[in-house]
């Protein structure tokens, strides 16, 4: 008859604990992963969005616009945004410039191209 000795606790912690960083180590390297192609190399998404509309239509280059970007189109209040703006949809807003740009990123296509009219505001008033 042979002998069949049990492993020892000991053994089966280490194989345990080794196993157990293993895993740890590539969760973290998953997420390393997807955090950095989410930052995009850490270029501002105005930038972005801007490197993709520069390609159908000559940006204004003396200020940089704000960026806005439609989380729920059905909630928009501008009758100009509603008309032409979906989720998902960039609009780039020139002050100076007194221009909006609205860009669709899921067809890479300019949607429209409107005068922005912004409310004056007086001072006055408290």
């Amino acid at each position: 008859m042979e002998d069949k000795k049990p492993k020892s606790r000991v053994s089966r912690r280490v194989l345990w604990t080794v196993g157990i960083a293993v895993l740890l180590i590539i969760i973290a390297a998953v997420v390393a992963v997807v955090v950095l192609r989410q930052s995009s190399s850490g270029v501002p998404e105005v930038d972005q969005v801007l490197d993709k509309v520069g390609k159908h239509y000559v940006v204004p280059s003396d200020e940089t616009p704000a960026l806005i970007t439609v989380v729920d189109g059905n909630k928009l209040t501008s009758a100009y945004l509603k008309k032409f703006a979906k989720t998902g949809d960039k609009v780039l807003l020139y002050k100076k410039q007194r221009r909006v740009v609205i860009y669709r990123p899921s067809v890479d296509k300019i949607v429209d191209i409107g005068v922005l009219q912004l409310d004056s505001v007086d001072s006055s008033q408290p």
